[in-house]
């Protein structure tokens, strides 16, 4: 089994573990990973947060986002153009400023993406994925999108991914164009 064969292999089984958590599990177990966040010395001196918005399996992080609002952090969230490229977007309320896109995710309205937000300014970016390793290795989705943007930012920006506690694997395989993250947070 080839590379790609490994990682399609293990998404589909991570994809079937994160669709057979129960809900109240998703919800308790995405507080404890927002608490930890929240809690971080780094979180409290940086202002600009890069996220995703979180699909029904994923990490939670619409509470998470109007959090930071509340405390004048400055969100930015992904919006995904059609060659799959993120583009970055400023957003200063979760419910007015995203509409549901064509691949099922809240992303930025139209208004919002008029205006890019200058990924030289983010501090932080919260990274998806459907598995990582201590490593900071991480599994996405195959599009290669998260790869790519994470590769070209400057290299002090910190990276987290989010992920619940069977999301962590032993290794995840790897290829040269993957980019692993700084720190990963778990429930």
């Amino acid at each position: 089994m080839n590379i790609k064969e490994v990682k399609s292999t293990l998404r589909k089984q991570c994809l079937a573990l994160l669709k057979a958590q129960p809900a109240h599990e998703r919800h308790i177990k995405s507080e404890l990973i927002t608490n930890t966040l929240l809690e971080l010395d780094a979180l409290k001196r940086i202002s600009v947060i890069m996220t995703y918005v979180s699909d029904n399996y994923e990490v939670e992080t619409h509470s998470l986002i109007r959090t930071l609002l509340g405390k004048g952090k400055k969100i930015v969230i992904p919006y995904l153009d059609e060659m799959k490229n993120i583009i970055p977007c400023q957003i200063n309320d979760l419910d007015r400023d995203t509409e549901l896109s064509w691949y099922g995710y809240l992303e930025p309205k139209q208004d919002c993406r008029q205006k890019p937000f200058k990924k030289e300014d983010v501090e932080l970016i919260l990274v998806p994925g459907l598995a990582f390793d201590k490593k900071g290795h991480r599994l996405g989705r195959g599009w290669g999108c998260y790869d790519r943007f994470l590769a070209s930012l400057r290299p002090n920006v910190q990276t987290f991914g989010l992920a619940f506690d069977f999301q962590i694997c032993p290794t995840i395989p790897t290829e040269a164009n993957d980019v692993i993250v700084s720190r990963v947070l778990s429930n």
